[in-house]
């Protein structure tokens, strides 16, 4: 979906013109935000998996991985927002999509990882925490691709 807004659609940021990326360029971003999110799923279910453990609890490594796409399919869908490219919406719909992830979270954990409930909510504060780092960890990976010109966009 930010493929096709950032080169069909543009970008509205404040009241000024929209703004357009090219084709290969908006393709490579897309395609990197695409392995880095699948990515960040398969970390964020090792990490689940790992302290699974820790709080009585013997899952499979799918239980977690399901456990980590389950919660973060809100995420993903979000994306469609992007058939409407003005960043205060686009924003306002991710926080919205969140805020769903983590209500999944903590009512799946559990149910799919056998955990009870009153130990299941400081796990899933535990996976919480362990998503947002892995999001500041993608972002930092993404700021410094963009400044050292490997993944940078390039505009029309």
């Amino acid at each position: 979906m930010g493929y096709y807004s950032s080169v069909y659609l543009g970008w509205s940021i404040g009241t000024g013109d929209p703004v357009f990326l090219t084709h290969n360029s908006a393709l490579l971003i897309a395609g990197a935000m695409y392995v880095a999110l699948i990515g960040g799923v398969f970390a964020l279910a090792y990490l689940a998996h790992w302290m699974a453990i820790t709080f009585g609890s013997k899952p499979t490594f799918t239980q977690t991985l399901e456990l980590a796409a389950y919660t973060a399919t809100p995420v993903f869908m979000s994306a469609l927002a992007a058939f409407w490219p003005v960043l205060w919406f686009v924003v306002c719909i991710g926080i919205i999509a969140l805020a769903y992830s983590v209500y999944l979270l903590y009512t799946g954990v559990p149910i799919l990882m056998h955990i009870p409930q009153e130990r299941g909510f400081i796990y899933a504060s535990s996976v919480v925490t362990c998503g947002l780092i892995l999001l500041v960890i993608i972002l930092a990976v993404t700021a410094m691709l963009w400044t050292s010109g490997i993944v940078s966009p390039m505009f029309t």
